[in-house]
């Protein structure tokens, strides 16, 4: 559905499938194509859970070379 509503608004979207830890592949992928923007959800897990975990959103927003937009 939000790819239908990004293409429909003339915007480029692109689905890939890696393999591998989510929150250091997305923003190589992203670095490596030279992407503008990385669009994320968050699930929202707080307390000692994200805590010890970490969140894979946060991370990529650290370490992302180009925006980074968390949705919830």
């Amino acid at each position: 559905m939000a790819e239908a509503k990004a293409k429909a608004a003339g915007l480029m979207v692109e689905k890939i499938i890696e393999s591998g830890h989510p929150e250091d592949r997305i923003p190589k992928v992203a670095s490596e194509r030279g992407y503008d923007i990385i669009v994320i959800a968050s699930r929202g897990n707080a307390g000692i859970k994200e805590a010890l975990l970490g969140s894979v959103s946060d991370h990529v927003c650290q370490h992302a070379e180009c925006s980074v937009l968390i949705a919830r």
